[in-house]
């Protein structure tokens, strides 16, 4: 079996994405702009799960080599990397919103100690230690999805383009 595949996927963009895969070692990488950014990028992450919908075009033998990059993948601990990076990725989300919403509160709490509307500033602290609070779990969030895409684009995703990964 061949160590090296390329597949085309049809993105957002008028031309496909050129994925190229090496097997051994792993390493996938992507033409789209996330890919060059070093994000784990969708057309990478769906063709490791075995959802490759939108290729559009494949060398010879790529097609039925899919089934082996899920195989090495899932045995070099890919997948499961992948599924944490997905969860964090929720995780991080998730503080952002409820980051925005402490902020609405906190920014709730100055307008109405403006307009005269509360006479102490008590609420203001509270509102205050919340935002605080929950700016610290968003970084948090934010920190642990970093540290996996970091992961994953040090051992599979490494360098967006084909040039990058074999000068």
């Amino acid at each position: 079996m061949r160590n090296d595949h390329i597949f085309y996927v049809q993105g957002r963009e008028p031309d496909p994405y050129e994925i190229r895969v090496k097997l051994n070692p792993l390493s996938i990488s992507c033409t789209c702009a996330a890919a060059m950014n070093g994000t784990p990028c969708k057309h990478r992450i769906q063709l490791l799960n075995g959802n490759p919908e939108n290729v559009v075009a494949f060398t010879a033998g790529s097609n039925e080599a899919i089934s082996s990059i899920i195989e090495t993948a899932r045995n070099n601990g890919v997948m499961e990397l992948l599924a944490e990076f997905d969860a964090a990725g929720k995780a991080e989300k998730n503080a952002g919103i409820a980051n925005e919403k402490a902020f609405r509160s906190y920014r709730n709490e100055i307008r109405r100690r403006v307009l005269g509307e509360t006479k102490t500033d008590k609420s203001i602290t509270k509102a205050t230690t919340k935002l605080n609070e929950s700016t610290d779990k968003w970084i948090e969030a934010y920190a642990i999805k970093e540290q996996l895409r970091k992961s994953l684009h040090d051992t599979v995703f490494s360098g967006g383009s084909w040039h990058e990964q074999n000068t």
